[in-house]
């Protein structure tokens, strides 16, 4: 890229987009099955995360386990045409709730166990 360039995004490839911004790049993270259903369609959303951070510090990193709740369909955000029924749920705020759990060393891999996932593996930089 070149200077005073900037990376964005088109609104009309995305149904739904929302940003976190962590402590701590975290470039490892699974999504955790629940039983709020495979094919969901109808919003606002929730969905439950766990993310592993890389900071400066072995002893500053963590797991954050995450439950993202009332995520609305942002399509088309900047058009000023919308349905009414996603008006309703677009004028509130996302709700982020978020645990850390110290972890340490760098988390370089994190593995949700397919069969019950709320057991998560890491693995850090420091060998264990």
């Amino acid at each position: 890229m070149g200077a005073g360039e900037k990376l964005d995004y088109d609104s009309t490839a995305y149904d739904m987009l929302h940003r976190l911004h962590m402590e701590w790049p975290c470039l490892s993270f699974g999504f955790v099955r629940d039983d709020l259903g495979e094919a969901r369609s109808k919003y606002p959303m929730t969905a439950y995360t766990v993310c592993g951070t890389q900071a400066d510090r072995s002893s500053d990193n963590y797991l954050v386990c995450q439950k993202l709740s009332r995520l609305a369909k942002t399509r088309h955000d900047e058009d000023s045409e919308s349905d009414e029924d996603d008006e309703d749920d677009a004028d509130e705020d996302p709700i982020v709730e978020a645990q850390p759990v110290p972890h340490e060393g760098t988390v370089n891999r994190l593995k949700l166990m397919p069969q019950s996932s709320h057991l998560c593996a890491t693995w850090s930089d420091t060998g264990k």
